[in-house]
C-alpha cells in the first residue's frame, strides 16, 4: 500500500471506528445502568422510609455504629432478602456508606469496608441529617433482574441505533477520507511531476500554489528553488559563453600572428614578437583571474589572515598608483583618521580589492579629476550609514569602511546592479587590453566576502562614482 491517499483515508476511517465505537460502549453500558435503575425505582419505589429511617439512627447514635443490624431490621419485606444475607427473592440489595463513600452496612456478603467510586455513589439516596450530608442508602438489583419483555425490547433498539449510527458514520468518514486525502495529495501529485521534470532538464517548470497552509508554503518553496536553478543555469550557460569569448580572441590574434611569421607575410622582429607576447600575457592573466574566481566563488580561496595596520595599508596602495594618476593629470587622495584600530586581514587580497577600484576609477576619470580614497572606523550603533546600494550588509560592529570616490563619467541607474557582474563593463567599447577583463569586481566583491564584509556602489552621471567595501574587526569564523 504506497498511495497516500489511501493511507490517509484508513486513518480517517480508523480514528472515527475507534472513536464511534468507544462512544458507543460508554452509551450503551451508561444506558443500560441507568435504564435500570429507572426501572427498579418505578417497580420497588424509592427507599425513602429507609431513608428516614437511617438518617434517625444517624441522629440518634451520632455514627454509623452497628447499622449493619439495623438494616437488616427495617428491609422491607417481600423487596429484600429478609433476615438472610445476599439477593433476595426480589433481587435487591441495600448498601450504606458514610459521609467518605466507604461501605458501613450492606445486605450483600462483602460490601461493607469497600470504597465506592463518585460515578456509584451519584446513583444512590444522599442520607441527610440538619443539612448535612452523613450518608448515601443504595439499592443494587440483579442483573437485568427487572427488565421485561418491553423494557429488555427499548434497549435493543438503542442498541441497534447505536449500531446503526456507527456504521453510517463510519462510512461518511471514509468518503470524508477519501475526499480530504485527495485535496490534501494532489498538490503533492503536483509537486512529485514537477520535480521529475525539473530532474529531467526543465527548469521553467512551476507548480500552482493554491493555499496558504504548509503544502502551499513547500509549492512556493519549490518554485523559488526552481527559479534559483533558472537563474544560476542561464547564469552558468553564458559564463561559458562569456569565458569562451573572452579566450577566443586573445587566441586568434596569437594565431594569426604566429601565422602570418610562420608564412613570412611578419618577420619575426621584436616588435611583432611583442604583439604575441601582449596576447599571450593578457590570456594567462584572464585564466588566472577565472581560476581565482572559481576558487571564491567555490569558498576554497585561502586567505593568510593576520593582524596589520589598514592605515598602513591604504597608504601604501594609494602611493603605488600616484605616478599612473599623475600621468593621466589626476588627483589622488587619501584621507584617513589619526588612529586605525589592527585588525585582522589578508594584506594582498585587500590590497588587490583597493587596487582594483582606484585602476577603476583612473580608467573612468577625466584629466583634472579627482580620487578620494578614505577610511571610516565604526563603532557605535549611531556611526551605522544606512543601507542601500553603497553598503547592502553591514557587517556585525565594530567594522572598518573604505570608500574609492571619484569625480569621473558616473555610471547609469541602470548599470548598477550588474557592475559586479563576471565580464561585465560599462563602457562596452573598451577592448579587454585597456578597459579589463571584467572580472575585477566579480574577484573584489568575493575577496570582500571571504573577509566577512561586502561591497557596493553609489554613482550618479556625469557627477561620480563611490565604491565602498567593509571589513569585520574580528574574522568570520564560518569563513576560510
Amino acid at each position: 500500500m504506497r498511495s497516500l491517499r489511501v493511507k490517509l483515508a484508513l486513518a480517517f476511517l480508523l480514528v472515527v471506528i475507534l472513536a464511534v465505537g468507544t462512544v458507543a460502549l460508554l452509551a450503551n453500558r451508561a444506558t443500560r445502568s441507568e435504564f435500570e435503575m429507572y426501572v427498579r425505582y418505578g417497580q420497588a419505589g424509592m427507599p425513602t422510609d429507609m431513608v428516614a429511617a437511617l438518617a434517625r439512627y444517624y441522629d440518634q447514635q451520632g455514627s454509623w455504629q452497628g447499622v449493619d443490624v439495623y438494616l437488616l431490621g427495617i428491609v422491607p419485606r417481600g423487596r429484600g432478602q429478609g433476615q438472610g444475607m445476599g439477593m433476595g427473592a426480589a433481587g435487591l440489595a441495600y448498601i450504606v456508606a458514610d459521609a467518605s463513600g466507604t461501605v458501613v452496612a450492606s445486605t450483600e456478603a462483602g460490601d461493607v469496608g469497600r470504597r465506592l467510586g463518585h460515578a456509584e455513589l451519584g446513583r444512590g439516596v444522599p442520607i441527610t441529617v440538619d443539612g448535612r450530608q452523613v450518608g448515601t442508602l443504595l439499592v443494587r438489583a440483579e442483573a437485568g433482574r427487572f427488565l421485561g419483555m418491553h423494557e429488555q425490547r427499548f434497549l435493543d433498539d438503542v442498541n441497534r441505533a447505536l449500531i446503526v449510527g456507527g456504521v453510517l458514520t463510519a462510512a461518511l468518514a471514509a468518503a470524508l477520507g477519501l475526499w480530504l486525502a485527495g485535496r490534501l495529495t494532489s498538490p503533492l501529485r503536483r509537486l512529485g511531476e514537477a520535480a521529475r521534470r525539473v530532474a529531467a532538464g526543465d527548469l521553467s517548470c512551476r507548480v500552482e500554489v493554491s493555499g496558504q497552509d504548509e503544502i502551499g508554503a513547500l509549492g512556493q518553496t519549490f518554485n523559488q528553488m526552481a527559479e534559483s536553478l533558472q537563474h544560476e543555469e542561464t547564469a552558468r550557460r553564458q559564463m561559458i559563453t562569456d569565458i569562451a569569448h573572452e579566450l577566443r580572441t586573445p587566441l586568434t590574434i596569437i594565431r594569426g600572428n604566429l601565422e602570418a611569421v610562420k608564412d613570412g607575410v611578419f618577420p619575426p622582429t621584436p616588435e611583432n614578437l611583442d604583439v604575441i607576447y601582449d596576447e599571450a600575457m593578457l590570456l594567462e592573466r584572464l585564466v588566472r583571474d577565472l581560476q581565482e574566481l572559481a576558487l571564491a566563488e567555490a569558498g576554497q580561496l585561502s586567505l593568510d589572515r593576520q593582524p596589520e595596520d589598514p592605515a598602513a595599508l591604504l597608504a601604501a596602495t594609494v602611493r603605488r598608483f600616484q605616478p599612473e594618476a599623475a600621468a593621466k593629470g589626476l588627483h589622488l587622495e587619501v584621507e584617513l583618521p589619526e588612529a586605525l584600530p589592527v585588525i585582522p586581514m589578508d594584506v594582498q587580497r585587500v590590497a588587490q580589492v583597493l587596487g582594483n577600484l582606484i585602476a577603476n576609477a583612473i580608467r573612468h576619470t577625466p584629466s583634472g579629476g579627482t580620487i578620494l580614497v578614505r577610511a571610516v572606523w565604526i563603532s557605535r550603533q549611531d556611526e551605522l550609514p544606512p543601507r542601500g546600494t553603497l553598503f547592502p550588509a553591514l557587517p556585525v560592529l565594530p567594522f572598518l569602511a573604505v570608500y574609492v570616490t571619484d569625480t569621473g563619467e558616473g555610471i547609469p541607474q541602470e548599470e548598477l546592479s550588474r557592475v559586479f557582474d563576471r565580464f561585465y563593463r560599462v563602457d562596452h567599447s573598451r577592448a579587454r587590453a585597456t578597459g579589463g577583463s571584467g572580472l575585477g569586481l566579480t574577484i573584489a566583491r568575493q575577496l570582500v566576502r571571504a573577509h566577512g564584509g561586502d561591497i557596493g556602489v553609489e554613482s550618479r552621471p556625469g557627477e561620480g562614482t563611490t565604491f565602498a567595501f567593509t571589513l569585520p574587526a574580528a574574522a568570520p569564523t564560518n569563513l576560510t
